[in-house]
């Protein structure tokens, strides 16, 4: 016969009674929970595996360790931690060194933030300047300085601060690399970005940043195409980049092909709708269309997004001059010439003036413009106008021959609005009788606008 299994234990039957320190840890307080960083994880109630009998002293010494490793930390040992290169204990110390606290250190970074997406640029420097001097060195917030400077117009300190951020992080982070190339664009420092593509590309070829600033590379040399190609390139690595949206646009409105441009705004707009490049992107094609109304409209939602700007004004500013409202635009003009980068400004609203009959006042406006811009053909040109509505035919037929030879080819628009104004000289000059006309000096002007070879 098989042998049957023994029958199991009875449920009555005593369990031998557990050791007497484990009796007094059990009737005094509830067994704790054990942690991984705990001594006696992994460990018996009543201590270790090897000596599982203790006295009784040592079961109420054991309880208590155990007990306190659970007890709340009192706020001023709590370590805040932060990531990046700042060690926590320094910062969960009593700032005795910075007199400030580590919330004070988050609450001035959450105004200098707001304050920028808010378009207060000057506003957010003057916080982060309060910063600690270690602090405002940092990746992240010399980046926004930086980013603050370049919406104020300041490109020499923007680059200055992207190539001390290029220097110690070595491209690492998230710099603004195309905010950077954009800025060495408007000073039309051709060498530093062609060292900068080249360095990005070196870099990471597969992020959009390192395709914009190859990307402003090309259009700084007046490669439209390749400028397009690199562009687009960086919207396919990242479709929601509203900025390369804006900027393979701008490179299309270069090459006046205005239907691919708007598509490419609106479709900035659409990822980003506070991307105010793109609504003045849109205003400046219906206004190169002659669509007055729907480019005050996008100059308008440009400005509510971004007040103080200067170049958004003033567009706003040439449109109502368009649509015959000279005197509004004549106070928008002002209050653009109030702020940073008034040279465009202080221009249109010289040209505003002449409309107006004020020639003198205009003559003043231009003369300023000057300044900043000493080798703009259209300032020349306009001034030489406002000398020849005052009566001073010298100063007039001077700046007009300094404008012819400024404005590049002979085939470009602007050459041939100035020989235009020189006719009218000239016919002006015939029905006046004998005076300094155009002459010989035209000619020769224009003769060495040609030897030029076209250049802009």
């Amino acid at each position: 016969a098989r042998r049957s299994p023994p029958p199991p234990p009875a449920r009555s039957a005593a369990l031998p009674p557990p050791p007497r320190g484990l009796q007094l840890v059990l009737a005094t307080t509830p067994p704790p929970l054990k942690r991984r960083g705990d001594p006696t994880f992994a460990q018996g109630a009543c201590g270790s595996r090897s000596s599982p009998r203790r006295g009784d002293v040592a079961a109420e010494e054991e309880a208590a360790v155990v007990n306190k490793c659970w007890e709340p930390l009192p706020p001023s040992t709590a370590v805040p931690v932060l990531a990046g290169e700042w060690r926590p204990q320094e910062l969960a110390r009593p700032q005795q060194q910075h007199g400030t606290s580590f919330s004070w250190l988050l609450q001035t970074l959450g105004e200098a933030l707001r304050l920028f997406h808010s378009f207060a640029c000057k506003d957010a420097l003057e916080v982060l300047a309060a910063l600690p001097s270690r602090l405002r060195s940092s990746l992240f917030v010399q980046d926004l300085a930086a980013r603050c400077h370049l919406e104020l117009a300041e490109y020499a300190r923007a680059a200055e601060l992207y190539a001390e951020c290029c220097e110690a992080h070595q491209l690492q982070g998230a710099i603004g690399l195309e905010y950077y190339s954009t800025a060495l664009w408007h000073l039309r420092d051709s060498v530093r970005l062609c060292s900068l593509a080249q360095r990005a590309l070196e870099w990471d070829r597969l992020r959009p940043q390192t395709w914009c600033v190859v990307g402003n590379c090309f259009s700084l040399q007046n490669e439209h195409d390749q400028a397009i190609r690199c562009f687009r390139r960086a919207i396919q690595l990242r479709p929601s980049f509203a900025y390369a949206h804006s900027l393979a646009a701008h490179e299309y409105m270069a090459i006046e092909k205005f239907d691919q441009a708007t598509q490419l705004y609106e479709r900035a707009i659409a990822v980003d709708s506070r991307h105010y490049n793109a609504w003045w992107g849109l205003g400046n094609v219906y206004f190169r269309q002659e669509e007055f109304q729907s480019a005050k409209f996008h100059f308008q939602k440009a400005i509510d997004i971004n007040g103080d700007n200067a170049v958004l004004r003033t567009s706003l500013g040439r449109v109502l001059q368009a649509l015959q409202e000279p005197q509004r635009a004549l106070e928008v003009f002002a209050a653009a010439e109030r702020s940073h980068c008034s040279a465009m400004a202080t221009f249109h609203k010289g040209c505003a003036l002449s409309t107006l009959g004020r020639f003198r006042e205009a003559l003043q406006a231009f003369q300023q413009a000057l300044g900043p811009a000493p080798l703009e053909p259209l300032i020349h040109f306009q001034l030489g106008r406002a000398h020849l509505r005052c009566g001073d035919r010298r100063s007039g037929v001077l700046h007009l021959h300094l404008a012819m030879d400024l404005c590049g080819s002979k085939d470009s628009r602007d050459n041939q609005m100035i020989i235009n104004a020189q006719a009218e000289l000239a016919r002006a000059a015939t029905a006046d009788g004998p005076g300094p006309g155009p002459g010989r000096g035209a000619s020769t002007a224009a003769g060495a606008a040609r030897r030029e070879g076209g250049a802009e």
